[in-house]
């Protein structure tokens, strides 16, 4: 293949076929992340971290970007516009966003009298947190999901590409998290990439996943920090703990999964 020729959109769709590119283009986007961690100057756990990584998340967009446009059929990574779904079907994803500003507003309320929260702050993590929604649906619901549905059909695709997501996770022991910790990351963004990857393939785009996975991900972050200020931890325990069950719910889901080409109606 001649990287350098203008593609048509055969060319494109058969790049998802390809192992050493797609292989490759994740790898990139790996290394740009591992970059990013280990140019922080703080650790995982503290908010700061996720702020300082805005930068490190435009450059993942940009080359997302540029290789969707360069060599990959965009109308089969979800990069569309939804299409209507029976209420059942995208309940996980909607109660999850539900809970989750709820659980969000509720620890802001219970902040002790005379703490006011950091607005500017808060908006810091928000902007980062959007990238990374946008950028790893891209990458695991959108890039990946696609060409392991060629490689491997519907479930077994979706299951793959679920547990990258989670492993992925796994670069954050790099940032300081413990091993123990990392185990858990791994298996809560594997229920959480459920709800995404369902949510995604129900309606036939990233659109809805990206922005809930970037209000859940601002939302935790946030959550710690008020915790930190004196807020009460308990609407973030909540949120997990739905969001866990809504995971479960979605898996189950997930290992059901029959179908064609996630993104083609």
């Amino acid at each position: 293949m001649n990287l350098w020729r203008p593609t048509t959109s055969e060319t494109r769709l058969r790049n998802l076929d390809s192992r050493p590119l797609v292989t490759a283009i994740f790898i990139v986007a790996l290394v740009i992340v591992l970059a990013g961690i280990l140019r922080s100057s703080y650790d995982y756990r503290d908010p700061r971290f996720v702020v300082g990584f805005f930068g490190t998340e435009l450059q993942l967009t940009a080359f997302l970007a540029f290789t969707t446009v360069w060599l990959l059929p965009v109308d089969r990574l979800g990069l569309r516009l939804p299409r209507p779904a029976s209420f059942w079907r995208v309940a996980p994803l909607a109660t999850l966003a539900i809970v989750i500003l709820g659980a969000w507003w509720a620890t802001r309320a219970s902040l002790p009298v005379g703490v006011a929260p950091d607005s500017a702050f808060s908006w810091m993590v928000l902007r980062s947190t959007v990238l990374v929604g946008i950028n790893e649906e891209w990458i695991f619901r959108g890039f990946l999901l696609a060409a392991f549905y060629r490689w491997w059909g519907l479930r077994r695709g979706a299951v793959v590409a679920l547990l990258c997501f989670g492993t992925f996770h796994l670069l954050n022991l790099v940032a300081g998290v413990p091993l123990q910790l990392g185990v858990v990351q791994v298996v809560s963004t594997i229920l959480m990439g459920s709800v995404f990857l369902m949510g995604a393939i129900d309606t036939r785009s990233l659109l809805w996943p990206m922005v809930v996975h970037a209000l859940y991900d601002f939302a935790v972050v946030d959550m710690g920090s008020l915790a930190a200020a004196g807020a009460s931890p308990v609407p973030t325990l909540v949120a997990v703990s739905v969001g866990g069950v809504l995971g479960l719910i979605s898996l189950v889901r997930v290992a059901r999964l029959q179908g064609d080409a996630p993104y083609v109606d």
